[in-house]
């Protein structure tokens, strides 16, 4: 079973050129648990830090073609801001991804904060230097979401579901084949492998 599993990796890792696509690579930086790479030493002649670097730079491009209103290192208070200035932002022309990323940014800062107001690379920086053991994904953006407004934003782009439920669906309904009256006592973790290779037996591994 082992040897089917990294198998079906490897085969991931060739299909979807894992190590060489940014946007995976970013998404695994957002991962709390994985943000250090040390997983994927055995498999890629790069370098954690290289990894990294990669998700670092991605991060910081997207954020500034999707940055709307003042520059980075200056706050403006949209409640104080004037009416001319308004207008004049909202005649611009905006593409349907930044109109979601203005939509999904927190609209106002604390007070306590507008003195603290940290640019995507503090937040970055910010990230990096914290040390995670072990944490659910959801719960950490959701509790860091006010420290890290600008990365917890960015997170919904790289790291959110798929467009349909069908996949899921699917999963769900082997299940019932997984799970019968003779076999109700299995263990979840076995369900999970039996799913896995339910769903990659079909594909042909080298």
């Amino acid at each position: 079973m082992k040897s089917f599993m990294l198998a079906c990796l490897n085969y991931y890792i060739d299909s979807y050129k894992m190590f060489d696509n940014v946007i995976l690579i970013t998404a695994t930086f957002l991962d709390p648990e994985l943000k250090n790479f040390d997983l994927f030493d055995e498999y890629t002649d790069k370098s954690s830090a290289d990894f990294v670097s990669i998700a670092t730079e991605y991060l910081v491009k997207k954020h500034d073609s999707l940055k709307l209103g003042a520059p980075e290192k200056e706050y403006v208070d949209p409640e104080t801001a004037s009416s001319k200035e308004s207008n004049k932002s909202s005649n611009k022309a905006l593409s349907v991804e930044q109109e979601l990323y203005l939509f999904l940014r927190p609209n106002r800062v604390s007070v306590a904060r507008k003195s603290k107001f940290q640019t995507i690379h503090d937040e970055i920086k910010t990230y990096k230097s914290l040390k995670i053991e072990k944490s659910d994904f959801s719960l950490f953006w959701s509790n860091n979401s006010s420290r890290l407004p600008k990365l917890a934003t960015l997170v919904k782009f790289f790291c959110c579901g798929q467009a349909t439920s069908t996949p899921s669906e699917r999963d769900f309904n082997m299940g019932t084949d997984i799970i019968t009256p003779k076999r109700n006592s299995i263990s979840n973790k076995n369900v999970k492998y039996l799913t896995f290779l339910r769903r990659n037996l079909e594909r042909n591994f080298k």
